[in-house]
């Protein structure tokens, strides 16, 4: 594993900001530093995920303009009558948990218009849609 001392003797260091310059280190010098610094998610946690709403979803038989809203937007297929919806907070966009949850484990907000989502809110309970 690639150590500061190497990193100091091959230049990496950049002695103005006493950062480390990622633009001189080599593809192997950079491996070792991600390994060494580790990885941070930039999603939210499952607890927080099982606290988003849930609901049975109900078809509502009018077609037209509301159609384009029936179907989970990251899977692109249609709600069935009975199936699991998971809403977001704040913007209401509904998918398929399922498909939900690998998105939200990656990242904080809606898959379709980026709403962040307040984990604290969402774990108080105070997770409104917003008009």
């Amino acid at each position: 594993m690639t150590s500061c001392f190497f990193l100091l003797t091959q230049g990496a260091i950049d002695d103005e900001d006493d950062g480390v310059d990622v633009e001189a280190m080599t593809y192997e010098e950079l491996t070792a530093l991600g390994e060494q610094i580790g990885t941070q998610s930039k999603g939210l946690c499952v607890e927080v995920i099982d606290a988003l709403p849930v609901r049975r979803y109900v078809s509502t038989c009018g077609g037209g303009d509301g159609e384009e809203e029936e179907k989970c937007m990251i899977c692109i297929m249609h709600f069935e009558e009975g199936d699991d919806v998971r809403r977001v907070p704040k913007c209401g966009h509904e998918y398929h948990p399922e498909c939900l949850t690998p998105w939200l484990s990656e990242n904080k907000c809606c898959p379709i218009c980026k709403t962040e989502i307040d984990a604290k809110e969402v774990l108080s309970g105070a997770e409104g849609i917003s008009a």
